[in-house]
């Protein structure tokens, strides 16, 4: 098989399995976050692992959804990089909250109700092409 069409059909196979889901990349929310009648679920500050990771993640809840809260937040650049909710540092068992393509400032995410920050208490920076860790905060 030539190079091309192995390539070709790799490219493929990446559409149809969706690779590169559009509701995977969430636009951060960089206005002020409004914790009036929210109920704080968790707060931690993060760590470098990887890369060089820094700031605070918070958990919030309401009657509808919650809402991811990255204050002060850091990392380095990466070519893949997502917000996970896991129950470890490998990333094995995870909710998916966004692709990340702002690494530097305060903004939040709304997510689904039903991940359990109790059982995923871990906020993991994950580069997805190469499987590293970038930084974790532990709830």
């Amino acid at each position: 098989m030539k190079t091309s069409t192995f390539l070709l059909l790799a490219c493929l196979c990446c559409s149809f399995l969706g690779c590169d889901k559009k509701e995977d990349n969430q636009t951060p929310n960089t206005d002020t976050f409004d914790a009036n009648g929210k109920t704080l679920l968790g707060s931690a500050n993060f760590s470098s692992a990887a890369h060089a990771t820094s700031g605070t993640v918070k958990v919030y809840s309401d009657n509808t959804s919650k809402y991811l809260v990255l204050e002060n937040f850091k990392t380095d650049k990466g070519p893949d990089l997502y917000i996970y909710l896991s129950n470890d540092l490998k990333a094995t068992n995870f909710s998916n909250i966004t692709k990340l393509d702002q690494y530097s400032g305060s903004f939040f995410f709304k997510f689904d109700k039903t991940v359990d920050e109790k059982t995923k208490d871990k906020v993991l920076i994950w580069c997805k092409q190469f499987s590293v860790l970038f930084g974790s905060a532990d709830l």
